[in-house]
């Protein structure tokens, strides 16, 4: 073990920060007085399979040293007894004398995640693994110990046990409570690519339940007494369940069905779980619970034979017996859903419109403006604003709700066209579309979902539907029809406590957008 002072590799060691079976982890610097983190691992620990693991580290390397969501590696060298690499260090414990490197093992050190920082530590670490699998990789040791924060941000680390999904691996890889119970038992070995991706995604479950609980992965699956039982805890307890069921054949093995459901909780924390929400949820559950009966069906018949089958109708009535119990209370989701969909439906149908549409940009649009809103064109928002404000400048039209009231708290709809076309944003991937689209609806939006579709209403034009957030409690909702010589935008900003009453209105107002001719000036 080298010892602190002593120099290696041309780097001098500051701290010896933690070991294994698979090496050590020192921090320390270079000559310039940079930090950096070292791991060493003796060819002996690996017999053999060294030069598979120095390969797959330094193929790593060239693939996805500057990827958001997994440690930078920035050298790796080797000598007769040993191979090592550098890389990006952690931060260090706040509060601590000597250096302690930020993992998200010492942050659970006193409990579970705080609620503000769950989704953004889970979603971190999801892109981690999805772009480690894109890249043709699987971890294979996914813990709390292994999620480093660099720049307050987690990120993927201790990368000796990761290998290429193209490889066979015969050797049981990676800490036991974070394995499936088949590898455990020697039932299933995880030698095949998609084995060794599916194990990464049980891993990833047990973290989320460490994260929401507090607890150990081994305490999986039980639940603190004193647990807060907000809608977070509540969905991301629900999914740990899913990604870890005792049987592999029920489990959450899709990366992109994993993305999506949590794309959908992040939206439903941020937004709250509408009832809408619950119906589906309880359908889908029973579908799931059917499907999952069936599969324990088969593989209960394939170990045990005519008794199993026996049991089978036992089994098979296991899902209707649940529904039974709980049809109750669908019954009353049903209709308080119902009757919150009625009235939204007679909100939007019965908004009343001014007479006289609201047109801009040189006449080439319009829409209905509900008869209670306010509607300002391009001269008066010039007139409204400050000389010199560029904001002004770009909008053609602006709606305000109005109440009789004269509440102070309005949301408003704006129309302005972006220097982008159909042809400049074909082909780019969402995360580059957001990119190009941030600099014009605003930075300040952090994206939730975004989506791209044939608009039918409006001659198949392409339209990208853009939900944000802006701080605080402001839902941020941009619709961008994209034409060949420019892109109109509608960005409607609606408080959080009138979003009940002016989404149904929103949805009225795009509903009414129109093209009326061509653009007669550039």
């Amino acid at each position: 073990m080298l010892q602190p002072g002593q120099t290696a590799y041309n780097l001098t060691i500051l701290r010896h920060c933690g070991g294994g079976a698979y090496g050590d982890v020192y921090y320390c610097h270079d000559i310039t007085g940079k930090k950096l983190a070292l791991k060493v691992i003796p060819k002996s620990r690996l017999g053999s399979g060294w030069e598979r693991e120095l390969k797959g580290i330094t193929h790593y390397r060239s693939l996805t040293e500057d990827t958001p969501g997994l440690l930078k590696i920035y050298s790796v060298g080797k000598d007769d007894d040993v191979f090592y690499y550098t890389m990006e260090p952690a931060d260090a414990v706040a509060g601590q004398e000597e250096y302690i490197p930020d993992t998200l093992a010492s942050r659970l050190a006193d409990g579970a995640l705080p609620q503000e920082s769950l989704p953004a530590v889970l979603e971190g670490v999801l892109d981690g693994i999805t772009a480690l699998h894109a890249a043709g990789f699987a971890h294979r040791d996914i813990k709390p110990e292994n999620i480093l924060f660099v720049g307050g941000k987690p990120k993927l680390a201790d990368l000796g046990l990761i290998s290429p999904l193209t490889g066979t691996i015969t050797q049981l890889a990676g800490t036991l409570d974070f394995l499936p119970p088949e590898e455990r038992s020697g039932e299933q070995s995880g030698a095949s690519h998609e084995s060794r991706q599916k194990n990464d995604l049980y891993a990833f479950g047990k973290l989320i339940y460490c994260c929401v609980t507090g607890y150990g992965a081994n305490e999986f699956p039980s639940m603190p007494q004193a647990m807060p039982l907000t809608l977070g805890n509540k969905l991301y307890y629900r999914l740990a369940l899913r990604l870890c069921d005792r049987l592999p054949e029920c489990r959450l093995v899709s990366l992109q069905k994993l993305r999506a459901e949590m794309e959908s909780i992040g939206l439903k924390v941020k937004f709250g779980e509408t009832r809408m929400d619950k119906v589906r949820y309880f359908f889908s559950m029973i579908t799931l619970m059917t499907r999952n009966a069936t599969k324990r069906s088969i593989a209960i018949v394939k170990r045990h034979g005519i008794l199993a089958t026996c049991l089978l109708p036992v089994v098979a009535a296991i899902p209707w017996l649940v529904a039974r119990s709980h049809w109750w209370r669908l019954d009353k989701e049903s209709e308080e859903m119902a009757t919150a969909l009625l009235e939204q439906k007679e909100i939007a149908e019965n908004t009343k419109f001014a007479k006289n549409d609201f047109t801009f940009y040189d006449g080439m649009y319009s829409v209905a403006v509900p008869s209670d809103w306010l509607a300002f064109d391009h001269e008066q928002i010039v007139k409204a604003r400050l000389p010199g404000d560029q904001i002004a400048k770009r909008w053609y039209g602006l709606l305000v709700s109005n109440d009789e009231a004269g509440s102070n708290v309005n949301s408003t709809v704006a129309f302005f066209i972006l220097p982008l076309t159909e042809e400049q944003l074909d082909g780019l991937s969402d995360e580059e579309k957001i990119n190009q689209l941030k600099p014009y609806i605003g930075d300040d939006i952090e994206a939730l979902s975004f989506r791209q579709y044939k608009n039918p209403r409006l001659m198949n034009i392409e339209t990208i539907l853009f939900v944000g957030e802006v701080k605080p409690l402001k839902a941020s909702i941009n619709y961008v029809y994209l034409r060949k010589d420019h892109a109109l935008c509608l960005r409607a900003i609606i408080p959080q406590e009138r979003y009940e009453k002016d989404m149904p209105k929103l949805l009225a107002i795009t509903d009414s957008l129109m093209i009326r001719k061509p653009k007669q000036k550039p």
